[in-house]
């Protein structure tokens, strides 16, 4: 009697190791190995510049509405909801790996164009999809509240200098005022005096006269 207790219990426990072997082998399948060694990453990262779109190359790419390039939202639905660039589609950050998301992130027809508030935050899946052999995706440098503030809503000339900085104290008056100087900061300047010659009428000795 118990020994025909203990084979349904021995048949149970075998199907349930069954399951949970064929579960962690699957979850492996669903992985995606790295296709790039760290030494040719290290090569791609020197080369980084090529893999950013910058400030200027958005400008063309947003007026033209350019139908190469689409734009991949890294942000939360949350954020995405409260403003995004035109036809950009949301792949929140920590679903990037979702078989969904393989035919977006790993094609020839488009270029992806990566980005999160900042473009930094971006960096770190951008690593990861070339690293595993993903093709065609880039970064947008400055991210989205950049080119939301300088060129979308306020465009200019210099929206395009994403490395354009200023200084964010007056030093000339920290300089003026720790020497005594006081708060003016306007440099003092004096006029030299206009000099007027005087013509000498007398004439000398060696000039001779009357």
């Amino acid at each position: 009697m118990e020994q025909n207790k203990k084979k349904p219990i021995l048949l149970t426990t075998l199907i349930i190791l069954l399951l949970a072997t064929s579960l962690v082998l699957a979850i492996k399948d669903h992985t995606p190995d790295y296709q790039v060694s760290a030494k040719e990453m290290h090569i791609k990262l020197k080369d980084y510049n090529k893999n950013l779109i910058s400030p200027q190359e958005f400008v063309e790419i947003y007026y033209s509405n350019d139908s190469l390039y689409r734009f991949i939202d890294l942000r939360n639905p949350r954020e995405y909801a409260n403003g995004h660039l035109p036809n950009s589609i949301n792949l929140p950050l920590d679903d990037i790996l979702n078989e969904e998301f393989i035919e977006i992130l790993n094609q020839d027809s488009k270029i992806n164009v990566l980005y999160h508030n900042d473009h930094s935050v971006a960096c770190s899946p951008w690593m990861l999809l070339s690293q595993i052999g993903y093709k065609n995706n880039k970064l947008l440098m400055g991210g989205y509240d950049y080119v939301k503030s300088n060129i979308i809503d306020n465009f200019s000339p210099m929206s395009g200098e994403f490395r354009n900085e200023k200084a964010k104290y007056n030093y000339k008056e920290v300089i003026n005022n720790a020497s005594g100087g006081g708060t003016n900061t306007e440099t003092a300047t004096t006029t030299a005096p206009t000099v007027i010659p005087v013509k000498n009428n007398k004439k000398t000795e060696s000039e001779g006269g009357c």
